[in-house]
């Protein structure tokens, strides 16, 4: 990752979504599809944001593409690739914002999860001019980016984060603050790769014991939870109040989470369970519990969640919920163990 940006640095904001409150705001924000939140916000847009924060004299704009607000949300007009490569060659770094215009409903449905192909070429083309592009993804749902994700420096996903979007972006980006949000969706590398993070052990694509190699790729961009900051963090001692439990009891788990890297920043703890046997097939994995921490350069911080037996638990064929006996293995971070209950 290239972040946080140099406040010194010359900065070329590109994209679609580099100079829209629409697009910032999403469906269903002043008007039914948006259409109006660039007349009735009064928030920065990004572009605005980044030049409040390092100066107007450090910041070039060129869009490069634009949305065509006059028809359907995908539509697009002055697309003018050449220009933003051409400008992208006097700047230190580019930020490119790309995503989507606002929609909701049935004038939003779409066939295709692929950026448009004019922003997909924009990508490319700033990439290919050797200058570290930074790519901010403003939208409501993962739009693919397989064809230029690896050529980004950094990527930072922005959402539909409304009229103050622009400063957080912008704060983001220079880091005034540590970003510390984690994906709550598995990120698509094709537009068939959906897979839920829970999925159930048939769908595994690991290599399995046996005559037969069934062996296949999970063809994710970015797994569920994912997420980068500006420090780094390691788990340790993962331990359990109880390896043998009934169905009346209460599992306390704790972790201890150390800051290893250089300044303050926060730290999303997710803790998983695996059931490995139950008479329905039982899910692959399970989120059950997450806290968000904040931990300041070389101090650790120990994280506990108290669980009941029935965070264990299932819907069974008769539609009620139950929690059968077993093994469950805990997973949080690299660190794995594991209880019997009884």
């Amino acid at each position: 990752s290239t972040l946080p940006l140099d406040t010194a640095c010359r900065v070329l904001v590109c994209g679609p979504n580099a100079n829209s409150m629409r697009a910032l705001n999403g469906g269903w924000s002043y008007t039914w599809q948006g259409v109006r939140a660039d007349e009735f916000s009064a928030g920065p847009t990004i572009v605005e944001a980044i030049r409040q924060r390092i100066g107007a004299h450090r910041v070039s704009y060129v869009p490069g593409v634009e949305y065509d607000d006059r028809g359907k949300y995908y539509d697009e007009r002055n697309v003018d690739i050449e220009a933003a490569t051409r400008a992208a060659r006097g700047a230190d770094v580019v930020v490119l914002c790309l995503g989507e215009n606002s929609y909701t409903e049935k004038p939003g449905d779409l066939t295709d999860l692929h950026l448009s192909a004019n922003q997909t070429r924009l990508a490319q083309a700033l990439a290919a001019t050797g200058k570290p592009v930074v790519l901010v993804l403003n939208e409501g749902r993962p739009r693919l980016i397989t064809d230029f994700a690896r050529s980004m420096k950094a990527i930072l996903m922005a959402y539909l984060p409304g009229d103050t979007g622009g400063e957080a972006v912008a704060a983001a980006l220079f880091g005034d603050i540590c970003p510390g949000g984690r994906l709550p969706f598995s990120y698509p590398m094709y537009p068939n790769a959906h897979v839920l993070y829970n999925h159930k052990p048939c769908e595994n694509q690991e290599k399995m014991a046996g005559a037969y190699d069934y062996e296949g790729a999970v063809n994710l961009l970015y797994p569920f939870g994912h997420g980068l900051s500006y420090t780094s963090f390691e788990y340790q001692d993962l331990t359990l109040s109880a390896t043998q439990l009934t169905p009346a009891d209460t599992l306390t788990v704790t972790v201890t989470v150390t800051n290893t890297g250089s300044r303050r920043g926060d730290e999303v703890v997710q803790l998983y369970f695996s059931d490995l046997v139950a008479s329905l097939t039982p899910d692959n994995r399970r989120l059950c519990a997450f806290e968000r921490v904040s931990i300041d350069p070389g101090r650790r911080c120990k994280v506990s969640f108290r669980l009941p037996m029935s965070a264990f638990g299932f819907v069974g064929l008769d539609n009620r919920w139950r929690t059968e006996p077993g093994e469950f293995e805990l997973a949080c971070s690299n660190l794995r163990t594991s209880f019997w209950l009884r």
